[in-house]
């Protein structure tokens, strides 16, 4: 029991609610029955979005989320692997759950399912530089739409901070990161503070209009953001000579591509033609690769690098291709697919062999737990994964 709420109780509300939902035909309905419905879902989400903020902001206060063996790296991690969240929507909602529990009004509008989630970050995120904002904050949100509310929390916010608090703020929040969408697109967002961005956008600028001028050459009229894509394309492609980045070293792509599939031109049901950490490509996309110095190529039935070992310590830059083709860390439950690390299953100090089979492709985060932190790795099991064993825990 809870401040007066069981958590069976919270069981028995899901229990109905799933059956509800299971029978629910809205197909049986007419237009303005389902926009009743969709109000009344949409009440509901915010309610247990209400009781995720509020027991999140415990989660984390009393550091539970490490607990269990998971090998989480924050409340946040933990929250996206048990939510099923992409890992920045995780993170936005345990910052704001941890900054609600100082903020009574915030939260009284929350726990009566006032708020949706986005709309309690937004005045969250400003009550927490600027708490006379949040009574004002909290009433507009009653009435205003959500880009009111989010501009209005933007204002307060921006007037709390003094220049030189905002801007290392704005350092700290600088950042790129990218990802493959349903469609098989490459997605890339980047945070850039307001410096960082009038040095990057008129070069930007004068790349897309470099983009805009040749399609209109060709007699080709697309949007200006399809120019846009292009146009980064194009300056990552203006630094890159043999391969090098200007000043700095080889940069390396990787592509897995079976070879009848090669040979045909395209894939089949169950063939593979992919960059690795990204996604699928078509076949004559690699073929145009395969002259590439920045791109490695890897032949699925050419040399079997699996039977290649060797005394070094370091994988060689074959077995390194074999192995990180896996695209993804090998530890169950994590996914990570960029920046991945080679790790020796069995310390090379014992076995002074780098085979393919002692080799497996981690995440940063759990090579450290096993190299700094005492973890083990546990046996690899048929879906070609292992778990990292906590110290203490046998086997």
């Amino acid at each position: 029991m809870t401040g007066g709420v069981a958590l069976s109780e919270v069981r028995g509300v899901r229990e109905l609610l799933h059956t509800l939902v299971r029978d629910f035909d809205a197909r049986v309905c007419d237009g303005d029955l389902a926009k009743r419905f969709v109000d009344e879902f949409s009440r509901v989400r915010r309610l247990a979005e209400a009781g995720i903020t509020l027991a999140l902001s415990q989660v984390d206060g009393t550091g539970a989320w490490a607990h269990g063996g998971e090998g989480a790296r924050s409340t946040a991690e933990w929250f996206a692997k048990h939510a099923g969240l992409p890992l920045g929507e995780a993170i936005r909602a345990t910052d704001t759950a941890t900054k609600v529990a100082a903020l009574p009004a915030t939260e009284a509008a929350l726990r009566s399912g006032r708020l949706s989630a986005q709309q309690t970050h937004q005045i969250a995120d400003a009550a927490a530089e600027d708490p006379a904002a949040e009574a004002e904050l909290v009433d507009l949100a009653a009435h205003a739409s959500f880009g009111q509310l989010r501009d209005q929390a933007r204002r307060r916010k921006a007037a709390a901070q003094g220049d030189a608090d905002r801007a290392a703020r704005q350092r700290q929040l600088r950042g790129a990161r990218h990802w493959t969408d349903d469609d098989g697109m490459r997605n890339h967002g980047i945070k850039l503070t307001p410096d960082q961005a009038a040095k990057f956008e008129p070069v930007w600028d004068r790349f897309t209009n470099d983009e805009f001028t040749k399609a209109r050459q060709e007699g080709r009229r697309e949007s200006n953001e399809a120019y846009a894509a292009d146009a980064l394309v194009a300056m990552a492609q203006a630094i890159l000579g043999d391969g090098h980045l200007r000043g700095g070293s080889p940069a390396h792509g990787l592509i897995l591509v079976d070879a009848t599939a090669l040979r045909r031109g395209h894939t089949n049901a169950g063939e593979t033609c992919e960059v690795a950490g990204i996604g699928p490509i078509d076949v004559a996309a690699a073929k145009e690769l395969l002259g590439d110095a920045i791109v490695d190529i890897l032949v699925k039935d050419g040399v079997d690098v699996r039977t290649v070992a060797h005394a070094g310590r370091s994988a060689n830059r074959r077995q390194k291709a074999a192995l990180l083709a896996e695209w993804e860390c090998e530890i169950r439950g994590c996914g990570v697919q960029r920046g991945l690390e080679v790790d020796h299953i069995d310390p090379w100090a014992d076995t002074h062999c780098t085979a393919i089979d002692s080799l497996g492709p981690k995440c940063r985060w759990h090579h450290h737990l096993k190299t700094a932190k005492g973890w083990r790795d546990g046996p690899r099991g048929d879906d070609g994964k292992r778990d990292l064993v906590p110290p203490g825990r046998g086997p």
